[in-house]
């Protein structure tokens, strides 16, 4: 703004012609009061001091000095980081490597020790064949030993039964035969036996027989049932039944041996010619 322009009402000539203030008391304990709480404030901090920006510079060179050291101690501690770091990933690669080796020998133990086991049982079972053959061979043996032993004993038992069953069917005859003539010293004797009928049974047929010359102090029923008779060239001791009629004393056997008219047999084919309408059929 230039000088003499008009500034509003009023202008510069206005203003040098307007009367200057004096300093009073008032002003000047006002100033003083200022100043004093200027000082005060410094004292309390609440005002920085030359003293204190002379302060204050100097951390501030003491702040960026160990604000250096700091960055140095963290490029230090990165540094030793990357280190552990580089540290950690040589032992985590030698411990991988210490692991893989375990595994492969684990692999190979134990593809060692199956193969191991594998030739044990082989060879466990060659000689489980082996023994199994040989006891099966010596029970064989054995049992041919026992079994011709058992025939041995068989045969020697069969033929001790067969001489016993002699012995037993002599001493029987030879009862008989003692008892035959017994009846006979005393008179009373057997008829020739005649078949009475037809079979009785399957293989068996009756046949009868009168006693004679019973001696009259005799019972009758005691004479028929212990006095023998044979039947086919055996001897027979008690007969089926007894009777008596009268003097009469008759017997009745049912012989069931030596008696083929009483089995079962086809008789002989008859040609009865050709059968009528019947191509190729013959009864």
């Amino acid at each position: 703004m230039l000088l003499g322009q008009e500034l509003g009402p009023f202008s510069w000539r206005d203003i040098r012609t307007w009367p200057r203030p004096r300093v009073t008391k008032d002003r000047l304990f006002c100033v003083v009061g200022v100043l004093v709480m200027i000082v005060l404030f410094q004292n309390i901090g609440v005002l920085p001091t030359a003293a204190d920006r002379i302060s204050l510079a100097t951390d501030r060179g003491q702040w960026k000095r160990e604000r250096e050291a700091y960055e140095r101690e963290v490029i230090r501690w990165e540094e030793e980081r990357n280190e552990h770091v580089q540290e950690r990933d040589s032992w985590q690669r030698e411990l991988d490597d210490i692991r893989k080796r375990q595994e492969e020998w684990r692999r190979e133990s134990s593809a060692e020790r199956e193969r191991w086991v594998r030739d044990r049982e082989t060879e466990v079972d060659e000689w489980t064949r082996e023994w199994e053959a040989k006891k099966a061979a010596a029970l064989d043996r054995y049992k041919e030993k026992m079994a011709g032993l058992d025939r041995r004993r068989q045969a020697e038992r069969d033929a001790f039964d067969k001489e016993k069953a002699g012995w037993a069917l002599e001493r029987k005859e030879e009862e008989r035969h003692k008892k035959e003539v017994e009846w006979k010293r005393r008179g009373a004797h057997w008829s020739e036996p005649w078949g009475s009928g037809g079979c009785v049974a399957y293989g068996t047929r009756a046949y009868n027989a009168d006693l004679f010359d019973l001696p009259k102090d005799v019972n009758w029923l005691e004479a028929c049932s212990d006095m023998p008779i044979k039947f086919h060239g055996q001897w027979v001791d008690q007969p089926y039944k007894c009777e008596n009629k009268g003097k009469k004393t008759w017997a009745t056997w049912h012989i069931d041996f030596s008696e083929p008219q009483c089995v079962t047999y086809w008789d002989t084919l008859k040609d009865m010619g050709c059968s009528p309408g019947q191509s190729g059929m013959k009864p």
